[in-house]
């Protein structure tokens, strides 16, 4: 089990963990059943960009999508085979982190770098996130703005999202490169009613605004950043302040409470046996040996699967070791299909 999925084991037996354990009453669940609908999209206005470290967007190559949920920000860059980069779902992240990665990327690649709903520049609706609700934006995006098969790069739990779109929609994707992804047995991919309880309880009162505003302290998210780093030094203070200014956006809560609650929970390696996309899993040493045999498993409807395993590194050897990434994701993705 990775850092990431302890973290949120720990988290999902202390305030989540109560209402869900109030939630085994057989009278609440048939009221919940019957009176707790869905909480409606909220309209919002896109979101100010404020960035403390350099961004790697322009004027000229930032846009919006207008999705079913929200407008989504993303920034398209360089010319050539489309590329989308999907960063991970944790306290503050934005497109920027793959600010390394972009410059090598767009010298060969048209790289669309988007701000999942709930994160960065996008809007972030008051409603319950879920790799299903993400996997059918990003269909629509990838039919509506992209309007070709497209190849994905995704970081950490978005690696679940991206092999969901790739086994339900394989026709949208022609190559895959996941970034550590989450190792982690899911038995229940579809929240249960303690879940879901928890999910209202915590998206509409107090006790999800201070978990929230934990999590996004200064001490959390230094913590957080040094267990994404080989090099703990790359945890600046500059990072940390990124990161406090995007998780302090409005509405930001909303998709860490449903991370929180198990809503993007995804057997990522499972479902990685039935993708027909050629794929490039690239791996951290700092994270232990790798599944192997799992990332590996052979399937005669599958275009070939590559390990790479990036020394000195751990959940971000993307970021960490850039030049030796972008290498090998460029030689992957420029291959053909």
């Amino acid at each position: 089990m990775t850092c990431d999925a302890g973290f949120r084991n720990t988290l999902r037996e202390s305030i989540p963990g109560f209402f869900r354990r109030v939630a085994t009453a057989a009278p609440l669940r048939r009221f919940v059943a019957s009176s707790l609908p869905p909480l409606p999209p909220q309209p919002f206005a896109p979101r100010t960009p404020s960035h403390t470290i350099p961004p790697t967007a322009t004027p000229m190559s930032s846009h919006y999508y207008e999705s079913r949920s929200g407008l989504i920000h993303y920034d398209r860059r360089g010319l050539g085979d489309p590329v989308l980069l999907l960063h991970g779902i944790y306290v503050g992240a934005s497109h920027a982190e793959y600010r390394h990665n972009i410059p090598a990327l767009q010298r060969r690649f048209t790289v669309y770098a988007l701000d999942l709903l709930g994160f960065g520049d996008s809007d972030a609706p008051r409603i319950t996130h879920s790799a299903e609700l993400h996997q059918h934006l990003l269909r629509d995006f990838i039919l509506e703005e992209i309007g070709q098969p497209v190849s994905i790069v995704a970081s950490g739990v978005s690696c679940g999202i991206a092999v969901r779109l790739g086994v339900y929609d394989d026709e949208l994707l022609r190559r895959l490169v996941l970034i550590c992804p989450v190792q982690k047995e899911v038995f229940r991919e579809s929240p249960g009613i303690g879940d879901r309880v928890s999910q209202f309880v915590l998206g509409t009162l107090a006790a999800g605004v201070g978990l929230f505003e934990t999590a996004s302290s200064e001490a959390s998210l230094v913590t957080f950043l040094r267990d994404r780093y080989h090099d703990i030094r790359k945890a600046t203070p500059q990072l940390v302040q990124h990161l406090r200014t995007e998780a302090s956006r409005p509405g930001s809560m909303h998709a860490y409470i449903s991370l929180v609650n198990g809503f993007f929970d995804i057997d990522t390696l499972r479902w990685l046996r039935h993708l027909r996309a050629a794929t490039q899993v690239i791996w951290g040493a700092g994270l232990g040996e790798a599944p192997a045999d799992r990332i590996l498993q052979p399937a005669t409807w599958s275009h070939g699967k590559r390990l790479d395993i990036i020394e000195n590194t751990r959940h971000w050897p993307h970021d960490e070791r850039s030049a030796e990434v972008n290498r090998l994701m460029i030689d992957f993705l420029s291959a053909e299909s």
